[in-house]
């Protein structure tokens, strides 16, 4: 009776024991859900232009009171499959709004201007959809590097109240509202190094240029991470990233220029399987 016992709690050692070392051994497992936090600091412009010529450029931080950093929450999905590919989703939104007095200048947001020193309630929403397959040309036992393709879709929403006049009119309550999505396609590079058996360091960089019809756009996207393993499905990291983002319009939905950064440390918290 004791052998059998000392077999079978043996077995069950094993059971539990050798796919930890297994996942242990492994630079990437199979699917993985990743949820991160960060305070970037923001730097945003928007210009609004009309037929009858272009518009003020507007900083939102500067000349509108929006927060110049704020949290925001991420959520990112990946897989892995014939040892060398993955694929990863990341989904992420930043909004904000302030209410602030117009100081030295007048602003004209397509046909609307509004004076120096009259009140302006606004909004800057952003919602960033990044998708992408990934190939490592690469692949050791302790790091890999790889080429990446995919889109990353913006969503911006703008929004303008307050007394403005339309086209020389009297001051009146004017509302100017403004959403565009944009699907850029990217290119990329991508690498990890085991540091230790517990620790990964990883980086990517995403770089297109694009110019379409009545559209001119350009976006860079630099990211590195530090992660520690802490059990063998979980594993807490921190991080910085930037990304640099700028599309010119010249078409009848829209005529203007959008300019977006955004850059800062970031915590994360990995599950893989």
């Amino acid at each position: 009776m004791i052998g059998r016992s000392t077999k079978a709690a043996a077995l069950l050692a094993a059971v539990l024991v050798l796919p930890q070392a297994a996942r242990a051994s492994e630079l990437d497992r199979r699917a993985w859900v990743q949820l991160g936090a960060w305070r970037p600091a923001l730097d945003s412009q928007l210009r609004v232009d009309a037929g009858s010529g272009q518009g003020t450029p507007v900083d939102f931080e500067r000349d509108l009171g929006l927060d110049d950093g704020k949290a925001v929450g991420a959520v990112l999905i990946g897989a892995c499959w014939a040892e060398r590919w993955r694929f990863e989703f990341e989904y992420f939104e930043l909004t904000r709004g302030a209410r602030q007095h117009l100081t030295d200048r007048d602003l004209v947001v397509g046909e609307i201007t509004y004076p120096a020193q009259v009140e302006i309630t606004s909004e800057f929403d952003m919602k960033v959809h990044r998708a992408g397959v990934g190939y490592a040309f690469l692949r050791e036992p302790d790091g890999e590097a790889g080429v990446t393709g995919g889109l990353h879709v913006t969503t911006f929403r703008a929004a303008f109240e307050g007394l403005g006049s339309f086209d020389g009119s009297l001051l009146a309550v004017q509302k100017v509202r403004r959403q565009e999505t944009v699907p850029l396609p990217t290119v990329g590079v991508f690498g990890t190094w085991r540091v230790s058996p517990h620790w990964l360091l990883s980086g990517r960089a995403d770089l297109f240029q694009l110019k379409y019809d009545h559209h001119r756009g350009r976006l860079f996207n630099l990211q590195g991470h530090l992660m520690v393993r802490v059990t063998p499905n979980v594993s807490l990291g921190a991080g910085y990233r930037l990304t640099d983002y700028r599309l010119d319009a010249d078409d009848t939905d829209w005529r203007g220029r959008i300019e977006l950064r955004y850059k800062g440390p970031q915590l994360m918290l990995e599950a893989g399987f």
